[in-house]
């Protein structure tokens, strides 16, 4: 069956259950009769423990990886923090800070380096998160001011300010501005991005949301440049058991993507449907990170459509099964390269929960992935054990069709233009996907005491004559 019929087969299951939802009243059989809990019902005196003011956690970890045979490799330590300063749900006042620290224990060889090897020194710090949020009784409902992210539409890390205004019960505009952070640039000069939101809830189950983000970036693969990026989102709970999501953006003034996802949930039944449909309307190059953020490393983002499809359903108290798809086709099937593949991947994951033993989780993957060269099947497996929430460990193995390192990712500078994939770090070529891996891997984790954890990892990747050991260790304290 060619990609066209199979669309057109997906659009009919789609206008079917689209059909079935409408008709299917809320109190039917699979209507969602069931009490969640508030978990975030949290108050500051159960939560803090800290001086009573004071939250985080400290993380230690090491990383090791090794090229079998030759004599590549690459070992680097790594320490986060984090600080909470009150909880920004109910309190005044609160504040953030996140930070990590990274040093080379060795020279990494050429099969390992990126962009963090590219400087002088061996310990280096990056500061994720520093700011201070205040909330407030009038117009303004709260601003928080310093080095932050916001998810709302699109990821987004700057150095600026963030104000929340409630005009009405059901009426919010927000308006932030700053300087972008981009770890890898060496000057911010030139560099800004400012942004507005209104969110409008015209019914209990509904929200319309416009954005309009607008940034200038002055580096050496775009020079000055300036985008403007319009979303316009909507929300719609449908039913008790259905809702829909949809989104279109354009930038600078040109159709950017589409993407419509419905859900379907009967937790009287245990079954749970996705569906989501996603469109890239033109090719993503030359602009500015905050838009076109893995260009950098990918090179050209040619159009494309992608389709997917996720069921779930539990059947008795410990087991479940879960069928899928994806389908993505390029809008231009000469476009296909590293990184931008039409494929098509069919899904079946069985799972056995706390059987035969409490605790014990298994869940069994057969894939099916067929592409212009190939056509591959694949099992993965997974064995988790949960040892009285103290101890946990995880063994097992999976296939990708294609794998991205993101450890070797970013890179310094491209050769060429901006539609190649081929990347050069301190003058050796580094290629960052991999085709038809074998992952196996073991995972522990330890609860030592009530604030102390450790971790443990090792993976083996195999594919084509290379296999590539990865040891990972960790210690985290939570405060």
């Amino acid at each position: 069956m060619n990609f066209e019929r199979k669309t057109e087969l997906i659009k009919y299951i789609f206008i079917a259950l689209f059909a079935f939802s409408l008709i299917m009243p809320d109190k039917a059989l699979f209507s969602q009769v069931v009490a969640e809990k508030d978990t975030e019902n949290i108050t500051p005196e159960n939560k803090k423990d800290f001086f009573n003011e004071f939250s985080g956690s400290l993380k230690m970890r090491y990383k090791g990886r090794f090229l079998e045979g030759e004599d590549g490799s690459d070992q680097d330590f790594y320490e986060s923090l984090r600080l909470n300063y009150g909880d920004s749900y109910s309190d005044k006042v609160s504040a953030v800070f996140f930070g990590t620290l990274r040093e080379d224990l060795e020279d990494p060889s050429s099969h390992f380096r990126s962009i963090d090897d590219t400087h002088d020194i061996t310990l280096r710090g990056y500061l994720y998160e520093f700011y201070a949020n205040v909330k407030l009784s009038g117009l303004i409902d709260s601003v928080k001011i310093g080095r932050q992210y916001l998810y709302d539409v699109e990821n987004l890390h700057f150095d600026g300010i963030h104000l929340s205004v409630k005009l009405f019960k059901n009426v919010r505009f927000t308006a932030y501005g700053g300087i972008p952070v981009h770890f890898f640039e060496s000057s911010s000069d030139g560099d800004w991005i400012s942004g507005v939101s209104a969110e409008i809830k015209p019914l209990e189950s509904s929200t319309l949301r416009f954005d309009y983000i607008s940034t200038s970036d002055n580096n050496i693969d775009i020079d000055d440049h300036h985008d403007n990026l319009l979303i316009f989102s909507v929300w719609q709970n449908i039913k008790q058991w259905w809702n829909i999501f949809g989104r279109y953006s354009m930038l600078d003034s040109i159709s950017r993507d589409f993407q419509i996802r419905s859900s379907w949930n009967f937790p009287s039944i245990d079954l749970d449907i996705q569906f989501s449909y996603y469109k890239q309307a033109q090719r993503l190059d030359n602009y500015t990170i905050e838009f076109d953020e893995f260009v950098p490393i990918m090179g050209g983002y040619e159009p494309y459509d992608q389709y997917t499809m996720d069921i779930y359903k539990g059947i008795g108290d410990h087991m479940g099964v879960n069928v899928g798809f994806s389908f993505r086709e390029l809008s231009d099937e000469s476009d296909e390269k590293q990184f931008n593949h039409d494929y098509e991947r069919y899904y079946i994951t069985f799972s056995v929960f706390d059987f035969p033993v409490k605790g014990l989780t298994l869940s069994v993957t057969g894939d099916d992935y067929e592409t212009a060269g190939d056509d591959v099947q694949s099992l993965s497996f997974d064995a988790t054990k949960d040892f009285n929430k103290r101890l946990k460990i995880s063994l097992g193995s999976y296939y990708s069709l294609y794998k991205f390192d993101n450890s070797t990712a970013p890179v310094l500078t491209r050769t060429g233009n901006l539609s190649t994939n081929r990347f050069f770090v301190n003058g050796s070529i580094n290629e960052t996907e991999r085709d038809n891996v074998r992952s196996y891997y073991l995972k522990i984790k330890k609860k030592l005491f009530d604030r102390w954890e450790i971790t443990g990892k090792y993976e083996l990747e195999k594919f084509d004559s290379d296999t590539y050991h990865t040891v990972e260790t960790g210690l985290k304290l939570t405060f």
